[in-house]
């Protein structure tokens, strides 16, 4: 990047693709009412969701969280389909195209609890775009320094390079796939284009149709490292679909 050739980690929130098998998962029962779209889950813990699924194209189907819960879940959204699991899309294989969606985020500060943008549902237009993302030797992701966003301005380190970097990872093993970015002048100019601070680390899961197709991705962002109080939240979801 920018005339600087050199190796750096990419990097995922902890346990979603290194290490592996770190997760924790519920089982229940669900009903669905396939005139309403209306979709009831009960967990064996003694929780319980209603989603309301819809089918935006033939092949892909979405849901999303109605706003009634047992618990304190607020946002949430899905795809599904009637692919294998395993099937997936290899990160060399990623359409390099835009990917229009929403994100929506929450955070704890100060004592309160804010949700933003605060009107509406919290959902916002959001969309990541890779026309311009190449693969590096190795072909392990894709990456782009933009240096031309204004987005970074305020709290930046040493380093002399404007703009921000992003990744784009996979194990190519999964659908799970990582998206991080940072500012580009959080990096000191002797390690760019490496970076090892604060970023914004997503675990994204990719979104695959009938056909077998990767349509784009749902994921989400979690900064609440142990040790700190605040914490952050924000989901993502960003596809194809209509």
């Amino acid at each position: 990047m920018d005339g600087v050739s050199k190796t750096c980690y990419v990097y995922t929130p902890t346990g979603w693709m290194v290490p592996s098998g770190q997760y924790s998962s519920w089982s229940g029962a669900y009903t669905y009412n396939t005139s309403t779209g209306a979709l009831h889950i009960t967990w064996d813990n003694g929780n319980w969701e209603d989603w309301t699924v819809t089918l935006p194209e033939t092949g892909v189907a979405r849901v999303a969280f109605a706003g009634t819960a047992s618990y304190t879940i607020t946002h949430g959204r899905g795809y599904g389909s009637n692919a294998a699991w395993t099937v997936y899309c290899p990160i060399t294989s990623v359409p390099r195209i835009n990917y229009p969606g929403y994100r929506v985020q929450m955070y704890y500060n100060k004592g309160a609890i804010t949700l933003w943008p605060s009107s509406g549902s919290g959902w916002y237009p959001d969309a990541v775009n890779l026309t311009n993302f190449t693969s590096p030797t190795g072909g392990g992701c894709l990456h782009y320094w933009n240096p031309s966003t204004n987005s970074c301005t305020a709290g930046c380190g040493s380093g002399t390079h404007g703009g921000t970097v992003s990744h784009l990872g996979g194990n190519n093993s999964s659908r799970n796939m990582v998206l991080n970015y940072f500012c580009s002048c959080l990096t000191p100019d002797t390690a760019w284009p490496c970076y090892t601070g604060n970023m914004h680390p997503f675990a994204l899961q990719q979104v695959i149709d009938d056909s077998g197709a990767m349509r784009g991705w749902v994921g989400i962002e979690a900064q609440n490292m142990a040790g700190y109080t605040n914490w952050e939240f924000m989901l993502r979801d960003n596809t194809t679909i209509p």
